[in-house]
């Protein structure tokens, strides 16, 4: 019989309370008791599965609303936003639990996803907004608040969250009294270190005193831990690790039980709730494989460096070298944003061939984008830039001069058009093959991007459809990783014309470990 954990008697369905105590809150452990006591304007929680922190974010905007100023009429008003990325993810998820433990105290106006909590001298509303809906995102951003919930806030866009810091604290007005203690609060599993969630609480927060006097960020502790080479729940058996929080509200065995037949990836974000990338969708090229392709190894000076690009405002470009024998080898990458092309080629192309690469020769010939990729007019100006066929137009341009690039090689569109499966067979055509042993693609691991791409960032995302079969999208994903990801396939297009690999070489298995990387 499972008991109630306040009193002792008979816990009603799944809980761990009983009738009486169902609606009485315990924090689930240190982290979220910590999380409630600080004030500061922004503050989040992080950690794994099932570990109370969605629950406890829903009592502290409570906390919140009990601290307003009382109105004449005595009631202590307020407004809440609580956004998550989807609107299956808010009403399965967010709403539920919230209606789990609020439900009884106030009613739910389903057609906008508003609830209006009354209790005491409390008035609550809080506004349920799914960023999947463009009107949704209109409204909570043109709405004032007291404060916000971002719930799963890896999901979400740092453009919502720094919208919603503008918002809150606006409501009551100052005529009624203003607000106490305005807060946009986060929780979250553990994101990539790509976020912008690690990029703002693990490095900017503890460089910044500004941002560090206003912002907070709590993690809570593993739930589960491997012991003997096994996984099993934290409950504190290893030294200097606390033991998992929320146990109580748990079932037995359940961190344990959920890393069976699990990715080491998948145990290190939701059980073990650190930073990390599980992946979602299929990799464009699975073929790859980082045991054998990934390799560090030397540019060689006797070997022509190749660049490949991809233009537009998120530029990328990527250097590699041919062996004799037809083995590509890629030995580094550049990506920028918001970045035009005379820029990047001025102030990151040349700058870089020239400090790390100094005495190499350069191929005459790089590779862009393919004409048709965003239009035949918009990719032949980003030629016409790196080819300085318009320097002599910007001089007549309001007395702005452009300088000429003066680039060590001529830009010419990739061969064979922007048609996907030739693109994608080019690549692959590398990865699948053998020379005297050794792979015919060699990715250097200083090429982070490229290499992320790889391990399932440039994917096919996946399709949502009924059924057990898995589906996905025709198209590669457009996102920080796919820029490098396309200026690869420029390369390996470009290249193809230089090797003299015969038709019969033959396809690798890639569980294969070599003995040799020369494939000279």
């Amino acid at each position: 019989m499972v008991t109630c954990v306040i009193c002792g008697a008979e816990a009603v369905g799944d809980l761990v309370r009983c009738e009486k105590h169902r609606a009485t809150y315990l924090a689930s452990g240190p982290t979220i008791k910590l999380f409630h006591d600080c004030d500061k304007f922004v503050k989040g929680i992080m950690g794994p599965f099932g570990s109370g922190s969605s629950v406890g974010c829903c009592y502290d905007l409570y906390f919140n609303a009990m601290i307003q100023r009382k109105q004449t009429d005595g009631i202590r008003r307020s407004r809440y936003a609580v956004a998550r990325g989807t609107y299956r993810e808010l009403s399965d998820s967010t709403i539920r639990t919230w209606m789990e433990w609020f439900g009884d105290y106030g009613e739910m106006k389903v057609t906008d996803n508003i609830f209006m909590l009354k209790y005491g001298d409390v008035e609550m509303e809080l506004m349920f907004r799914a960023l999947d809906k463009p009107d949704d995102v209109k409204k909570l951003l043109s709405t004032e608040y007291t404060g916000a919930w971002v719930n799963e806030a890896k999901e979400v866009s740092k453009a919502i969250f720094e919208g919603l810091t503008g918002r809150v604290g606006r409501y009551p007005a100052k005529k009624d009294g203003g607000c106490v203690e305005p807060r946009v609060i986060l929780d979250t599993n553990p994101p990539d270190e790509d976020s912008w969630i690690y990029q703002l609480f693990e490095v900017d927060l503890h460089k910044d005193p500004e941002i560090a006097a206003e912002y907070e960020w709590f993690k809570q502790p593993p739930g589960a831990v491997k012991v003997d080479g096994k996984w099993q729940d934290n409950i504190g058996q290893v030294k200097g690790i606390p033991p998992a929080e929320n146990f109580q509200n748990l079932p037995e065995r359940y961190y344990s039980r959920m890393c069976i037949g699990k990715t080491p990836e998948y145990i290190k974000v939701y059980a073990e709730g650190k930073y990390g990338f599980v992946q979602d969708g299929k990799p464009v090229f699975s073929q790859y494989n980082d045991n054998i392709h990934c390799v560090k190894f030397d540019a060689d000076p006797d070997l022509p460096i190749y660049v490949g690009m991809d233009c537009g405002l998120t530029p990328a470009a990527v250097f590699a070298q041919l062996s004799k024998r037809g083995q590509l080898r890629i030995i580094d990458e550049l990506n920028a944003k918001g970045m035009g092309m005379y820029q990047f080629a001025r102030d990151a192309i040349k700058p870089h061939l020239a400090t790390k690469y100094p005495g190499f020769r350069v191929n005459e010939i790089a590779w862009g984008d393919p004409a048709n990729t965003r239009g035949d007019a918009a990719e032949q100006t980003a030629m016409g830039i790196l080819n300085d066929m318009y320097i002599e137009e910007s001089d007549k341009q309001d007395g702005v001069v452009q300088m000429p690039l003066n680039m060590p090689f001529t830009t010419v569109s990739a061969p064979g058009g922007n048609t996907l499966p030739p693109r994608l067979d080019a690549v692959n055509s590398y990865l699948t093959r053998l020379i005297d042993g050794a792979p015919a693609f060699l990715l250097h691991p200083r090429c982070a991007m490229l290499r992320k791409g790889f391990l399932g960032r440039y994917r096919f995302e996946r399709v949502q459809v009924s059924g057990s079969d898995e589906r996905y999208k025709e198209i590669p994903k457009k996102n920080i990783y796919s820029h490098g990801n396309d200026a690869l396939q420029n390369i390996c297009k470009g290249t193809l014309g230089e090797t003299d690999l015969e038709d019969d070489d033959f396809v690798y298995d890639h569980q294969e470990q070599t003995a040799s990387w020369s494939g000279r």
